[in-house]
């Protein structure tokens, strides 16, 4: 039978020979070389070699087994050199519980000098349960291979070293390295560290997990760590990590780095960096920060750097103390329902055109911080249930438009804020506070839609501020509230179904040549005075529906809301417009510029319109002792007459077109009847005579100074008509 049994002591080196395969040297067995470059086993090529080794194996100035065929080597004693184990043509080592190989050789030597295990020339297979130590390495795979490790191996330069070609780690003990990389993988592969698995790196370099080469996979529910100020795991060609519930990676500028290719980590433990960035992905890729899951650095939380584009997912918790919590250069970021993403000087920062989308909580925490923060434009939403928050501003952003949508709640010194124009909607339930601003839209035009909340609380401030102009809509049941102003818009249009108030102004109009709209919705309050700009082109728009209360008093311009204790001064506004199927009530001493009437006004009070616009077909209701006085009117409105009211024309030559013929189109007066008076006021009563065609319903006038009237009437009843002066320069119509 071949084999060879070592049971005693033996001055070694004992070199192999074929017969003597395999080889087993018992607990009672010892070789010992002491001879400079004398091994302690030594076996040539050409045989596949089987060592089994109880006892002790040493060499003081070489190698303790030296394999130069493909070899199987199981230990459960103890060997010991320069290099512990040397497979020069690969194999498989198995040192057992109890076990123990280790190395004296230091690190500068090669990858086969100072290793307590090196396997080159082919993959090796290395399984361990005791111990495995050497001054340069641990373990060192020179062709691949596998580490599967549930004891202790300890390296200087690395615990674990692999290259030439892709090699895996399976860790569920203890893999440590003095000077360098935990693990380092050269070719690429695969590192699995399991729960109570502890992988560490250091000296002034090294990583606890250090993969370049090729494409890195890590999966650890253990400890990654280093002792110097690194990495915890670093990744030079692109990779994945999977880190588990209860698992920490830590480092010093990042937890993670991931460089020179994308990259995918997926977290439901801790990754924790007390420089940089918990998670670094120089070129892009994805970030998914699972509940439960806590990634905090001191400058970011993660980092994604222009180089590539971003993806981060967020349900557990992001965090920050210098800078951003999440700052990617280009890509999304979502932060789910339990999410918490808390930075100092910025919460999340997307650039690129990307887009922020909050479920949970985002906060920046320094005075001039930003919660989110849109780089050159994109789109930030807040779902129901979100809370954004920032010591500067909640959302900012700057470079280009941006769209900002909210359900839940957004705050900061202000509140919104779109340096490049944009448009904000604040949905019904959610809420925007700002201090001084509410939302405030610069740079270029922007538009407001509010359904919730807008306000401003600190002194001198506005709810919603647009100073590149716009359009604000501010619904039904909708508030926007500032300590100065309500709105504050430079040029643009302005509607509201809602409460728009301000301590100074509701709503105010500002700019040189612009065209502003005010647009009413029945219902609508304005708390503080409403003012169009002062040079500008001013219209106030009542719009569709009933129970719209109006009254315009105090000269040209000016417009008081009755009924409900909203009060407001209206001034500046050179045009009103009411829209078809609208229903308004003008009460009071009423003015008006230029009006037109698509809808019906109630005229309970006095109204004067100097213009009546030609496009109006709508219906003045005269109540009860109520006067209409309008100018120029080429239009064709109703004017009904209900009870001692009075019409007066200011020139009768402009009220309707083809004056004095049977082809004369204008206001149609409807039930004018005993009690009710026009007047003319600039037709001559100096030989005035009127002649009425029932069948035309059209009143022919004229006088002595060759003027011609002509007025259509519907509803008259029995009777005729009187002419009268009125006292001045005109003439006064009754119909008894």
């Amino acid at each position: 039978m071949s084999g060879s049994i070592i049971s005693a002591s033996v001055t070694g080196p004992i070199l192999l020979s074929s017969n003597q395969n395999p080889l087993t040297i018992t607990s009672s067995g010892e070789v010992t070389s002491t001879g400079a470059g004398a091994d302690g086993i030594d076996a040539p090529s050409g045989t596949v070699w089987s060592v089994a080794n109880a006892g002790m194996v040493s060499s003081s100035a070489a190698t303790g087994i030296y394999l130069k065929g493909s070899a199987t080597v199981t230990n459960d004693g103890r060997v010991s050199g320069v290099t512990g184990i040397v497979l020069s043509a690969g194999g498989a080592i198995s040192n057992d519980a109890g076990g123990s190989i280790s190395a004296s050789g230091s690190v500068g030597g090669g990858w086969l000098v100072g290793a307590g295990v090196a396997v080159a020339g082919g993959a090796a297979n290395v399984t361990n349960s005791g111990a495995i130590s050497g001054g340069a390495y641990g373990v060192s795979m020179g062709e691949g291979g596998t580490v599967t490790n549930t004891g202790s191996i300890t390296g200087g330069e690395d615990g674990v070293v692999g290259g030439g070609a892709a090699a895996s780690v399976v860790n569920s003990g203890r893999i440590i390295a003095t000077v360098d990389d935990g693990v380092g993988l050269f070719a690429g592969g695969t590192v699995s560290n399991a729960a109570g698995g502890l992988i560490q790196g250091g000296g002034t370099a090294g990583a606890g997990v250090f993969i370049t080469g090729g494409l890195g996979t890590v999966t650890n529910s253990g400890s990654i760590t280093t002792t110097n100020t690194r990495f915890g795991v670093l990744f030079s060609g692109g990779g994945t990590l999977s880190n588990e519930a209860n698992a920490v990676i830590s480092g010093g500028v990042a937890a993670v780095l991931i460089n020179n290719a994308a990259g995918t980590i997926s977290n439901a433990g801790t990754l924790n960096a007390t420089g940089a960035a918990a998670v670094d992905l120089e070129f892009g890729g994805r970030v998914d920060n699972l509940a439960g899951g806590v990634i905090s650095g001191y400058q970011h939380g993660v980092f994604v750097s222009s180089r590539g584009s971003g993806t981060v997912t967020n349900a557990g918790v992001i965090s920050s103390t210098q800078y951003g919590a999440v700052s990617v250069a280009a890509g999304s970021v979502t932060n789910f329902a339990g999410g918490s993403i808390v930075g100092g000087s910025g919460g999340v920062f997307v650039g690129g055109g990307g887009s922020i989308e909050n479920a949970g909580s985002i906060h920046a925490t320094g005075s001039s911080g930003a919660a989110m923060y849109l780089g050159n434009g994109g789109t930030a939403t807040n779902d129901i249930g979100g809370i954004v928050t920032g010591g500067g501003f909640g959302v900012f952003a700057h470079g280009a438009s941006a769209t900002v949508t909210n359900h839940g709640s957004i705050s900061g010194a202000h509140g919104i804020d779109l340096t490049a124009g944009g448009s904000v909607t604040n949905a019904a339930g959610g809420s925007v506070t700002g201090q001084p601003e509410g939302v405030v839209l610069q740079g270029a035009s922007g538009t407001i839609d509010n359904s919730g909340v807008i306000n401003a609380v600190a002194a001198g401030g506005a709810g919603a501020e647009l100073d590149a102009g716009g359009t604000v809509t501010n619904e039904a049941g909708a508030t926007i509230s500032g300590t100065a102003y309500g709105v504050f818009i430079n040029g643009g249009t302005v509607a509201n179904a809602g409460t728009i108030a301000g301590a100074s102004y509701a709503v105010k109009f500002t700019g040189s040549n612009t065209v502003n709209r005010l647009i009413v919705e029945p219902g609508a309050a304005f708390i503080g005075a409403v003012g169009g700009a002062n040079s500008g082109n001013n219209t106030m728009e009542l719009a569709s529906g009933s129970a719209g209360n109006l009254s315009i008093s105090g000269g040209s311009g000016t417009v008081t809301p009755t009924g409900g204790s909203a009060w407001s001064f209206f001034h500046n506004f050179n045009a009103i417009a009411v829209d078809a199927g609208a229903n308004w009530t003008f009460g009071s001493a009423d003015t008006v510029s230029t009006l037109t009437n698509n809808g019906t006004i109630d005229v309970n009070g006095s109204l004067n319109a100097s213009s009546l616009d030609p496009s109006s077909r709508g219906l003045f209701s005269l109540t009860s002792g109520a006067k209409l006085e309008v100018g120029s009117t080429l239009g064709s409105p109703k004017m009904m007459f209900t009870a001692n009211n009075d019409l007066v024309i200011d020139n009768a030559a402009l009220f309707g077109s083809n004056i004095g013929s049977t082809s004369y189109t204008g206001p149609n007066l409807q039930d004018f009847a005993a009690g009710d008076m026009i007047d003319l006021k600039n037709f001559s009563f100096g030989g005035a005579t009127s002649n009425f065609d029932p069948s035309t319903s059209l009143l022919q006038l004229a006088n002595g100074s060759s003027q011609t009237a002509t007025l259509d009437f519907t509803g008259l009843g029995s009777g005729s008509f009187h002419l009268a002066s009125d006292g001045g320069a005109g003439t006064l119509i009754t119909h008894a």
